[in-house]
């Protein structure tokens, strides 16, 4: 070999290296050659950005554009893929369509931006089981819907049409039709220590012999019925007085006689109530247990059909127009600085003391009471029933006749979890991320579970 063949192949060499090692450096200062047809040659050289992306739960694959994302490796035959939580380096900047998805859950799909020089960042994306429904009891063969109502610490519900209490755990039931037979219309309520309170009984979820009756003390012509907790008091109506059962002390004391109110809703040391008087108006009053006496009123818009749909650690009283379906809130400690109201919505639920969350017929809204702001969530193509919320885990569910979908607070992005003819009256677990539903499947009409989370 020859000095000049010698000369040329250091020289080649040489070129190389610096070659390489241009290359090497910019690519580490985040810099890339931009080949995409057509090529703008203003471009060729950019500086790229990255993704970081979590999700919950962990060893999601990542997909850009539809292609798999592999692991950096210089391994050429290796084939292992990227997993969340991960850093995609080295992205040519521009728009992208990413979709996180893994075994037994629902995909996530997303159009994000990637900018020169920056991090675009997706943190705590939550994936949602993709389950189907399990059967956990049958209800009657003839029925069109079943009203369910889930207990305090999430282990019973009761089936308020069959008049049944289930233990979610092991599906027993215990009907409780015979003591409630002559009952039509009536709202259950669970209480903290698991009993079920109707009507002036008391029930228990597993033994009949811890039942209590009040009934039987306070006389079968009482109506209106209301437990409160906080005070341990039995609140009632009778012909047209409003009285309380003392279970403490085990007296009856009468709080307003000859009036002729539509609902009352009691805390602490007040009774609110709505009033029907002899002028055919309306009016909200606030009456003083202590002081025996109305201290506060305030006029209610005509041809309404009013009830409470109160929240008993809220500030502000729901008071729902039935016949108008038009919520009013008024402050508990200055009704007499009127209402605020929202008009046409389904179902609502509190997400804090002063924010609403609530649907409209195909629309998922937010209100803020403190200032009056209101915004849109999420618009569907089919008309919302019910609204559910997850508040420790920060999500909502929105259910449809048809369909069953979740909603993360976080960012709006929504996912279906269900399809199918018919749902109704659907209640969450909250502490196991279950939700119940009755609908008529193949398997029966009845009780269906699944799993959100």
């Amino acid at each position: 070999m020859n000095k000049k063949i010698r000369d040329f192949i250091f020289n080649f060499f040489i070129v190389i290296f610096v070659v390489a090692t241009t290359l090497l450096s910019l690519y580490a200062s985040g810099y890339k050659f931009n080949l995409k047809r057509p090529i703008d040659f203003n471009r060729v050289l950019v500086r790229t950005g990255m993704i970081d992306i979590e999700t919950e739960p962990k060893n999601a694959s990542i997909y850009l554009n539809g292609e798999l994302q592999p692991t950096p490796s210089l391994e050429l035959f290796k084939k292992e893929h990227l997993k969340t939580p991960a850093q995609i380096r080295n992205i040519i900047p521009g728009e992208y369509n990413i979709s996180l998805e893994k075994d037994g859950y629902w995909p996530y799909q997303e159009k994000i931006n990637v900018h020169s020089g920056q991090t675009t960042v997706l943190e705590n994306i939550n994936l949602y089981k993709s389950s189907n429904p399990s059967l956990r009891t049958i209800t009657k063969e003839n029925s069109d819907r079943e009203n369910i109502l889930i207990s305090e610490d999430n282990k019973y519900i009761y089936l308020k049409d069959s008049k049944e209490i289930i233990n979610l755990k092991t599906q027993e039931k215990r009907d409780i039709l015979n003591d409630l037979e002559n009952l039509e219309n009536y709202e259950p309520k669970w209480c903290n220590n698991n009993m079920l309170f109707i009507d002036g009984y008391f029930f228990s979820p597993t033994n009949q012999e811890n039942d209590l009756d009040y009934v039987s003390l306070i006389g079968k012509n009482a109506s209106h019925w209301r437990f409160d907790e906080d005070s341990n008091r039995i609140y009632y109506k009778n012909n047209n007085s409003l009285n309380y059962f003392d279970i403490s002390d085990k007296e009856v004391y009468t709080i307003i006689n000859d009036t002729n109110f539509l609902d009352y809703f009691p805390e602490e040391n007040y009774i609110f109530l709505v009033l029907k008087k002899e002028d055919n108006n309306y009016y909200l009053s606030k009456y003083s247990l202590e002081e025996n006496r109305i201290i506060k009123e305030i006029s209610l818009p005509k041809n309404a059909n009013y009830s409470f749909r109160g929240e008993d650690d809220n500030p502000y009283l729901s008071l729902f127009d039935n016949q108008n379906n038009t919520l009013y809130f008024i402050n508990k400690e200055e009704i007499d600085k009127g209402t605020r109201k929202i008009s046409f919505l389904n179902d609502w639920q509190w997400l804090d003391d002063y924010t609403l969350l609530y649907i409209n017929d195909w629309e998922v809204n937010i209100f803020n009471l403190k200032n009056g702001d209101k915004y849109l969530i999420n618009r569907f193509s089919e008309i919302l029933n019910n609204i559910i919320l997850n508040k420790s885990e920060n999500y909502i569910i929105v259910t449809s006749q048809q369909n069953i979908r979740v909603i993360d607070l976080k960012n709006n992005y929504n996912t279906k979890l269900l399809e199918t003819e018919t749902i109704h009256s659907p209640v969450l677990d909250t502490e196991n991320n279950y939700l119940y539903f009755w609908s008529k499947l193949k398997e029966g009409s009845g009780v269906y579970r699944i799993e959100v989370k």
